[in-house]
C-alpha cells in the first residue's frame, strides 16, 4: 500500500503543524497488522508556496517543498519489491572513480561507521540505487495533457495533480508485469496510465464522476478504448 499525505496541513488558527500523519501511521499499523516499509519523500520544485498565512503573512514558518508517500505491506518478508527494476544511470564522477579502479586508500567515516577500504566502487554495475528522495515536478507533460483534455470537454479539473514518474516509478519498484494495481482514490487516474503503460493490469474507482469522464481521455488512444454512451454527456 501507498499513500500519499499532504504535509500541509495545520492546527486550526495555529502555525503548528498537525500531527495527523503519524496517527495515521500508527492506526494502519496497529489496527490492521500493516508494517512501514519506508516514508519517501516527494520533493516538488513547482510545489505552490504555502503555508501563505504562517510563511508569507507571519512569516514564522517555511514554505513547504515536500510530501510524504508511505509504503506500507502486511507481509515485509515477501514483498515484491525490486530496486533493480528502477536502477539509475551512475554519475559522471562515479563512472570516473569506476574507471580508475575505485578507491586507492583506506580511510573512515561518520566515526567509522562507514568504512572506505582501496579498491571499493571498482566494479561496474547496471545503475545506482535511488534514494527514497523523489524530486519531480507536478508539472509534467501528461498533467498538462489531462488538463487540456478536461477544458475542452467543460469539466472541472482535478486540484491534486500527482505526475506520471510517481506512480511510475512505484509500480515498477512495487510490482511485476500482469499484477494488479488497485487506486480506490482514482482522481485523474494517473495511477491508472501509470499501470497501463507498464503492462500492469488496474482498477481504479473515483467519487466524482466529472472527474473520471475527464480521466477517461488519457486511454482513448490505448488498444481495446470503450467508453459508455452515458459517459459521453457528464459535464
Amino acid at each position: 500500500i501507498c499513500l500519499n499525505l499532504s504535509n500541509d496541513i495545520f492546527i486550526p488558527g495555529l502555525p503548528s503543524r498537525s500531527l495527523y500523519r503519524e496517527r495515521t501511521i500508527l492506526a494502519l499499523c496497529n489496527r490492521f497488522n500493516l508494517h512501514l516499509m519506508d516514508s519517501l519523500i516527494w520533493n516538488n520544485p513547482s510545489k505552490p508556496p504555502a503555508p501563505i498565512q504562517w510563511a508569507s503573512i507571519q512569516r514564522v514558518q517555511l514554505h513547504t517543498a515536500f510530501e510524504y508517500i508511505y509504503w506500507f505491506t502486511n507481509s515485509p518478508a515477501h514483498v515484491k519489491a525490486d530496486n533493480r527494476r528502477v536502477l539509475l544511470p551512475h554519475t559522471d564522477t562515479h563512472q570516473r572513480l569506476i574507471a580508475r579502479g575505485g578507491e586507492h586508500t583506506a580511510r573512515t567515516a561518520c566515526d567509522h561507521a562507514y568504512r572506505i577500504r582501496p579498491g571499493s566502487f571498482r566494479h561496474p554495475t547496471a545503475g545506482r540505487i535511488p534514494r527514497n528522495l523523489l524530486t519531480v515536478s507536478h508539472n509534467c507533460s501528461d498533467s498538462r495533457q489531462y488538463r487540456a483534455d478536461a477544458r475542452r470537454l467543460n469539466l472541472p479539473i482535478h486540484g491534486a495533480l500527482q505526475p506520471l514518474a510517481i506512480p511510475t516509478f512505484l509500480i515498477k519498484f512495487l510490482s511485476e508485469p500482469d499484477d494488479l494495481v488497485v487506486d480506490p482514490f482514482g482522481g485523474s487516474c494517473t495511477t491508472a496510465k501509470a499501470a497501463e503503460q507498464l503492462c500492469r493490469r488496474w482498477i481504479v474507482s473515483e467519487f466524482i464522476l466529472e472527474y473520471m469522464r475527464g480521466a477517461a481521455e488519457r486511454f482513448r488512444t490505448e488498444p481495446g478504448f470503450s467508453i459508455h454512451p452515458a459517459m459521453t454527456q457528464v459535464r
